[in-house]
């Protein structure tokens, strides 16, 4: 079984290793920087290095037990059985991934949606939320642009059904809090229909119940205002000392290493701790 740094040591750039399998252009070693393909972020790619030659590393897989890493090199390339080699990230490329996927964290943590899929490539990444962005979408329209009858036949489609399964029943209350809370933002600049939203939130809230109808009875309430002021926008005029929080427990789905978190100096760093995941006062660290 290889040993992966890049688990517990997310920024080394580089290793030596020794050669334990060849699987033609594909070499197995004893340990790696490498992070394989999965969990949708792409192979790393970079240079490996032996006493006969240069190599690109093209693209990095999971081994063929589950328990290694194949590392796919250039045609031609002829690393032996046994031989020590020095491995050489694409760093640039690797850190690029890694800022992507801390960003997909971040979206996955403000849509209240249940995720079904998602990628990171080079240059881009995506989530796929199980979550009817159209009806939400066609109500905020219709609010900004005035259209009444649009507006109430929108928001009618968001009702819950006794057809919605628990977790689809819950990935639409939640999108529909996140579309009052937007209701009551947009109304500042499109007033003409707030009575008409809130009258609609109101409906929605007693097909809900629970914590979503609070929810949505604060947005309403917000609607309702004479000045309809911005949901949860309120100017201090001065900075506030920060109660003392005591830190809480967090659990990453992935390893750390696939993270990477700006620090206050306008770097990155590994804010994790070996033996434990520690979020003092709210922070990661």
């Amino acid at each position: 079984m290889a040993e992966l740094l890049f688990r517990e040591q997310p920024y080394l750039k580089s290793c030596e290793a020794m050669v334990v399998a060849v699987h033609g252009d594909a070499v197995e070693l004893d340990r790696t920087v490498f992070y394989p393909l999965g969990g949708g972020q792409a192979g790393d790619i970079g240079k490996m290095s032996g006493r006969f030659g240069t190599w690109r590393v093209l693209d990095t897989r999971k081994g063929p037990t589950g328990e290694g890493v194949l590392h796919i090199l250039e045609p031609g390339a002829a690393p032996a059985l046994g031989s020590t080699v020095e491995l050489q990230l694409d760093w640039e490329r690797r850190h690029r991934l890694m800022r992507l996927h801390t960003a997909l964290h971040l979206l996955g943590a403000v849509v209240k949606a249940p995720v079904t899929g998602g990628r990171i490539g080079e240059d881009k990444a995506h989530l796929d939320f199980d979550v009817d962005m159209s009806r939400l979408v066609a109500a905020e329209l219709a609010f900004a642009g005035g259209d009444r009858a649009r507006f109430v036949q929108s928001m009618a489609l968001l009702a819950p059904s006794r057809e919605l399964r628990g977790s689809e029943r819950l990935a639409r209350a939640r999108a529909v809090i996140e579309l009052a809370n937007a209701l009551a933002v947009l109304a500042p600049t499109a007033p003409a229909l707030r009575i008409d939203a809130a009258a609609a939130l109101d409906d929605l809230a007693d097909g809900y119940g629970g914590s979503v109808a609070r929810e949505l009875g604060t947005a309403a309430a917000v609607l309702r205002t004479r000045e309809a002021a911005s949901a949860g926008v309120v100017p201090i005029p001065a900075a506030l000392p920060l109660p003392d929080l005591p830190a809480v427990r967090i659990k990453w789905p992935e390893p750390r290493s696939l993270l990477a978190i700006p620090d206050t100096n306008g770097g990155t760093r590994d804010w994790f701790e070996p033996d434990a995941q520690l979020a003092a006062g709210g922070g990661a660290r």
